[in-house]
């Protein structure tokens, strides 16, 4: 049995509202974002992020690079970018050519203008509790989505499943500022077998990785948040055996995939630039 949490209507409210704000306040924002290369899934996500900013009302200006471009170049943008106080959010479209350091690129980015809230300063200022500091937009937009499930899950356990430490770690602070108490695990130590998450109230899994997660993993009244994307056939799938959870006697809440995290990644990004704005 099986409840699914749309994102579509999540991301709509929070458009909506953002909207509104911005034309009561008169607010002129911007959001400068960079993609280099030509990564069709990357084309894709920026194309989706452009037409949610202009129902916003948020000026969207893209910067895109071919794919030989240098990373020096690249930088020297940021920089310029980051002098300019016409630019409200700077944000650079992942992923970057495997010749680039990610990280030291992100981290050009001036904390004041990250729109995705990963630079690794506005991460620790997070992590840290402070009050003042812009959510990371992925596990903001995984704690709305709890949120709209309207089910009181503070004070349960929350398990992450994920690839990379940073998602995991930065996945674990928001959680914990939430409520929950948190277990990472990675999804290799799911795929063998080695972790049992049937006892979570609350479980994330970002790996990519189809029909990792079945109803015979989860609890009872489990809420599952499906961050993970892969394609099976040229559908768009998650990491949950959406199937087995429909045909199964226990209750679950499920946000799907497509129309669960993706939207309202969007939506929080977009909330990001106009705080930046503010």
């Amino acid at each position: 049995m099986i409840r699914l949490l749309s994102g579509v209507k999540l991301s709509k409210q929070i458009l909506v509202s953002l909207s509104k704000e911005v034309n009561s306040f008169g607010l002129c924002t911007s959001l400068h974002v960079m993609l280099i290369g030509s990564d069709p899934a990357s084309e894709i996500y920026v194309s989706l992020k452009e037409k949610a900013a202009k129902k916003v009302g948020i000026d969207f200006v893209l910067h895109r690079f071919g794919d030989e471009v240098s990373e020096s170049v690249v930088q020297e943008k940021i920089i310029r970018l980051n002098s300019d106080d016409a630019v409200d959010a700077i944000l650079v479209q992942l992923p970057l050519p495997k010749s680039y350091d990610t990280d030291r690129v992100v981290s050009l980015i001036a904390t004041q203008k990250d729109a995705d809230g990963f630079h690794p300063d506005n991460r620790r200022a997070f992590c840290d509790n402070s009050h003042d500091v812009l959510w990371p937009v992925f596990p903001l937009a995984i704690v709305r989505l709890l949120d709209f499930s309207e089910k009181n899950y503070v004070g349960g356990q929350a398990v992450v499943i994920g690839r990379s430490d940073v998602f995991l770690d930065t996945m674990a602070c928001a959680l914990r500022r939430k409520g929950l108490r948190v277990k990472n695990v990675s999804c290799e130590d799911v795929v063998s077998g080695s972790v049992d998450v049937s006892r979570a109230n609350v479980v994330v899994t970002a790996c990519g990785i189809p029909n990792l997660l079945r109803a015979d993993h989860l609890s009872d009244n489990a809420i599952v948040i499906d961050g993970g994307v892969a394609r099976v056939h040229r559908q768009v799938v998650g990491d949950v055996d959406r199937s087995s959870c429909e045909r199964s006697q226990k209750h679950i809440i499920l946000s799907p995939v497509p129309g669960g995290v993706g939207p309202v990644t969007v939506a929080c990004l977009l909330e990001n630039v106009v705080r930046l704005a503010s």
